[in-house]
């Protein structure tokens, strides 16, 4: 089938409130910025790629934090989708996170991971 990798539709963590992530799979088109996305039509329910958020610490000697989201869920344009829950005790502000979209087990073939940094919005009052 050719090249296939994740791509992601940026987000803003809000560490106030659970925010929508949203991924494609594909491949890269021919021209500058061009993208073919696979359909999820025909693939099982619950099947989809993860979304695996690196947050780092807010006090600089604590532990970053792991969060995984399984993004099971289908939008229009085989955009796969799930919610991100920003945990208590994470840095805000700008490139305070990372996350790295995988589809381990793929039913198209092998889907070449991809990592992003993320700013996280401050909790509001």
């Amino acid at each position: 089938m050719g090249h296939l990798a994740a791509g992601w539709k940026r987000v803003t963590p809000d560490a106030g409130k659970p925010v929508e992530v949203v991924a494609v799979v594909g491949t890269p088109g021919v021209g500058p910025a061009t993208w073919a996305t696979l359909e999820h039509k025909g693939l099982p329910k619950g099947v989809g790629p993860v979304a695996e958020f690196r947050l780092a610490p807010a006090d600089p000697g604590g532990e970053a934090k792991t969060v995984r989201v399984h993004l099971t869920g289908r939008k229009t344009g085989g955009q796969f989708a799930g919610e991100l829950t920003t945990p208590e005790g994470v840095k805000v502000g700008l490139d305070a996170a990372v996350v790295r979209l995988s589809f381990p087990g793929c039913p198209w073939g092998e889907v070449e991971p991809a990592e992003f940094t993320l700013d996280v919005i401050p909790r509001r009052p």
